[in-house]
């Protein structure tokens, strides 16, 4: 073997004890994830309601729409929602075609004009959810888009899942570190993600429609099965 083969293989030598070394000396970590859930009961619904008017003329149209919308809120401050409450959400003008004749220009008569105005009502007592929605569909709205739960705590409860989640991820990376026969360290990073929870539509009126016999005293049930606020976390510890 010449001088130079053995140079050579003295520096691999040596950068292979060096790496060596620095491997050994590596911060250990262990990598664990942390999950919790919090549910907390609603205490706010926001309702979606229409008023859909036709005529042959736009202008009539519209008028008809807004008298009706004015009838609407009208009867939901009377029942005690807030102006604050009540929105628009969307408010749009559509044409109606007959789609079965052609004009000589190739289009589709028109045959009248549809308006559509819907309003978020913000329900702050879920007990008067379901009568506000009776109320609502007996005072012109035509209409119910659907509805959506919160909490005014959602704050409190994202808290108490995020504190919950890092406790379940000190506690897996604990039993992690002591099945490798070490201990845990300081913490070296923390990182969360964050999903939300829903509810659930029940309408009383939908029995009623499948056989029930109606008596005139029941309304809209508005049934919420709860919030759930879940947090899951990222964890790096050290490993001693």
């Amino acid at each position: 073997m010449n001088k130079k083969s053995i140079a050579l293989l003295l520096a691999l030598a040596l950068t292979l004890l060096t790496l060596g070394g620095a491997l050994a000396d590596a911060e250990k970590t262990v990598s664990v994830t942390g999950t919790a859930t919090v549910l907390m009961d609603a205490d706010t619904a926001s309702i979606s309601l229409g008023v859909v008017s036709v005529a042959k003329e736009a202008g009539e149209a519209s008028r008809m729409n807004a008298e009706r919308v004015d009838q609407l809120i009208s009867a939901l401050e009377a029942a005690g929602i807030p102006r604050r409450d009540i929105s628009t959400n969307y408010y749009y003008v559509d044409t109606r075609r007959n789609y079965d004749a052609v004009t000589e220009s190739g289009e589709y008569p028109v045959v009248g004009y549809e308006v559509n105005n819907s309003l978020t009502v913000i329900v702050r007592d879920l007990d008067q959810a379901g009568p506000i929605i009776d109320v609502a569909l007996a005072s012109g709205a035509n209409n119910c888009n659907g509805l959506t739960f919160s909490t005014t705590k959602a704050g409190e409860a994202r808290d108490e899942a995020l504190a919950a989640a890092i406790a379940e991820g000190r506690r897996k990376a604990e039993i992690m570190a002591a099945a490798c026969g070490g201990t845990l360290g300081e913490i070296l990073s923390v990182s969360e993600q964050t999903a939300g929870g829903g509810a659930v539509f029940s309408n009383k009126r939908s029995d009623l429609a499948m056989g029930a016999e109606a008596d005139g005293s029941v309304g809209t049930a508005i049934l919420s099965d709860g919030l759930s606020f879940s947090v899951t976390v990222e964890m790096t510890f050290a490993l001693q």
